[in-house]
């Protein structure tokens, strides 16, 4: 099979850093499961109206429990806006403490020049690639950040279209995907790219 390369840190700073924006992530997931909780729980319960951001602050969850009648389904959803507020203040939390470790690396600065890719983003990539020079060939590089194009063959014959491989990290493919859209909104060296490979390949 296909040699896997594994990359071990010099030190055990970049193993932390990357640990630290894995437990970012993992808790904004988190928090996004309990807001849509808390809005699935609301409608089940009839009060259809949820919409924006409004039903998760303190002023408008109290407009949205009153709606609610069932007092065992009232004192459920205190406690999920509970866990919520919790949970925002632990995403603050590691958001502080990734930021802090990332400081350490000056090529998230050049990350963040990129259209579309704000700190977070500039963090993020940076921790899961550590260095290029771990990967034996830039395609290997597209492969782990799920953007390695492939396609389905039997005996040399394809057996469907090439489509993007779901091997890699989905963190930084939604990061790419948000990078080359907001770079097709001005003109840049990425819109310019593209567009030059466009007209080459059709």
């Amino acid at each position: 099979g296909e040699f896997k390369q594994v990359y071990r840190p010099e030190t055990d700073q970049r193993a932390i850093f990357k640990a630290a924006v894995q437990h970012y992530n993992d808790l904004r997931d988190q928090l996004a499961a309990l807001k849509k909780k808390i809005k699935a729980m609301y409608r089940q319960w009839g009060v259809i109206d949820v919409f924006g951001d409004s039903v998760y602050s303190a002023r408008g969850r109290d407009k949205f429990l009153k709606q609610v009648k069932q007092r065992t389904i009232y004192l459920q959803l205190q406690r999920l806006y509970e866990l919520m507020d919790h949970s925002t203040t632990m995403k603050q939390d590691a958001k502080d403490t990734m930021t802090a470790l990332g400081r350490r690396y000056p090529e998230i600065k050049e990350f963040k020049k990129m259209p579309g890719i704000g700190s977070v983003g500039a963090i993020t990539y940076d921790a899961y690639i550590q260095t290029p020079h771990r990967f034996a060939r830039r395609n290997r590089m597209w492969k782990y950040c799920r953007t390695g194009v492939t396609d389905r063959s039997s005996d040399g014959k394809p057996l469907g279209y090439k489509r993007l491989d779901k091997a890699g990290i989905g963190e930084l493919k939604a990061l790419s995907h948000r990078a080359f859209m907001s770079a097709m909104k001005s003109d840049n060296e990425v819109k310019g790219f593209y567009l030059q490979s466009l007209q080459r390949t059709h």
